[in-house]
């Protein structure tokens, strides 16, 4: 339908309703550009969007800022599936620096893009920083849309970063204003708020947030979501101790590996392979470990680095437990030098006790373990070792001490914002950077961290 209608578009120009003057030929030719470069990396063709998005900038005018952040958008993403993420991140930061950017959507789109295209290289510090300068903007501009974005993003990484009371402060807003939300936004932002619950130890919340979000979809109509729905229901189940439950609703699925959606925050394939994995026999074994190599193929062409981290991961617990630990080893000193730069935590957790050997051995290995140190303190009831004491891995600053001094008293972020004339939104951004210098996961063990650190005067 929409092809169809492109191409009766592109046929006016030669017609007798063609634009009178050249520049609005050409605005209109670009115009046409910019939306073929959206169907064909929907058709997954990136090298013709690449030249419809290119010929599209040429011919639009600067004062059609927004089909040329669409242009960028459509050329960003497909660079990235060229190979071409770092030139995609350098575009985007140009067009942000040369763009006339009198309008939130023009803005928007351009951070989002850029938000996204880090994101797949699994550079969540970019991430959460270009997500906060979206927040701020969005909020100064009342641009609900965008907000929502912002809050996804910043929600997801410090779900990553296994900050899980952080992560549930940006995501549950979006889940509780739905109505405020697209389709999308509210999937992701419900899926990763049922995994931060999970990982809180609150199951029955976690499902709870996951029947909302089925009413919802029936509700609406929104039956393309289902496959997602039904997937993640079955990841949620292995992760609650129901692997035969969590397989009969896998099963139910077909698989189209080759059109995994690699960004979702569910994704049937990865799932399955966590399921086949769990079964432990000869055969689920070898067939996890073909689904694994689909899956690694795809990711390799989609260059999804932090993705491909995850697939690597389990490849390496496929292998161990087929008994291959050497390779198993390699796979995952692989995955942990991708996920690295990023800091990624909940990407070896998720995957469960089994990988805690495997972790153990290769920080044996490594010189520099302190990055598999934070990977190894995020499972549960780990006793892996944490800086001493009277050690911080950063200090804390003068701004993050008054933060910590009010949380230690029980004030809430609201009365802390208040306290110190900042925004609440500030407070978050403050919290989480002082959950991360100690270490820690949540308010309680904030507080703790801090009495044992004898950070306040009246405690030294």
């Amino acid at each position: 339908m929409v092809e169809t209608r492109l191409k009766a578009a592109e046929d006016g120009l030669t017609g007798r309703a063609r634009p009178e003057t050249e520049e609005d030929q050409q605005a209109l030719a670009g115009e046409l550009d910019a939306l073929w470069s959206g169907v064909y990396y929907f058709r997954n063709e990136p090298e013709s969007s690449i030249v419809c998005a290119q010929r599209a900038l040429d011919r639009l005018p600067e004062t059609l800022a927004y089909l040329r952040a669409l242009a960028h958008n459509f050329l960003a993403f497909s660079g990235r599936l060229v190979g071409q993420a770092a030139q995609s991140i350098d575009r985007l930061r140009q067009a942000l620096d040369t763009t006339e950017l009198s309008s939130m959507n023009v803005t928007g789109r351009l951070l989002n893009s850029l938000i996204t295209t880090y994101a797949t290289q699994g550079a969540l510090r970019q991430v959460a920083q270009t997500s906060d300068t979206l927040s701020k903007m969005a909020a100064a501009n009342n641009a609900v849309f965008w907000q929502q974005w912002a809050y996804l993003y910043l929600g997801l990484s410090h779900y990553e970063w296994h900050q899980l009371e952080t992560a549930a402060g940006y995501l549950a807003p979006i889940v509780d204003s739905r109505h405020y939300a697209t389709g999308l936004q509210y999937r992701e932002a419900s899926v990763y708020l049922a995994l931060t619950y999970q990982a809180q130890g609150w199951p029955d919340q976690a499902n709870q947030v996951l029947e909302r979000l089925r009413d919802w979809i029936f509700k609406t109509s929104n039956t393309r979501f289902l496959p997602q729905l039904t997937s993640f229901q079955a990841r949620l189940l292995l992760a609650q101790g129901q692997p035969a439950a969590a397989m009969t609703l896998s099963e139910s699925i077909e698989l189209d590996v080759n059109n995994e959606e690699f960004m979702a925050a569910e994704s049937s394939g990865r799932t399955r392979a966590k399921l086949l994995l769990a079964q432990g026999t000869t055969a689920s074994l070898e067939a996890a470990a073909r689904l694994v190599l689909q899956l690694l193929q795809v990711v390799d062409q989609q260059h999804n680095l932090w993705r491909k981290a995850e697939v690597l991961a389990l490849q390496a617990l496929v292998y161990d437990a087929q008994g291959l630990r050497a390779p198993a080893l390699i796979a995952l000193e692989e995955a942990i030098d991708l996920a690295q730069t990023g800091q990624l935590i909940r990407t070896f957790v998720d995957l469960g006790p089994n990988l805690l050997p495997l972790l153990h051995e290769l920080r044996a290995r490594t010189s520099n373990p302190a990055y598999i140190d934070q990977i190894l303190a995020a499972f549960p009831g780990s006793t892996a070792s944490k800086p001493p004491l009277h050690e911080l891995i950063e200090p804390l600053t003068k701004r993050e001490l008054d933060v910590l001094a009010l949380l230690v008293q029980r004030y809430t972020n609201k009365e802390i914002a208040a306290t110190l004339v900042i925004s609440p939104l500030t407070v978050k951004k403050h919290t989480a950077h002082i959950y991360q210098k100690l270490q820690v996961n949540d308010r309680r063990a904030a507080m703790t961290r801090a009495k044992e650190l004898k950070l306040f005067d009246n405690e030294r």
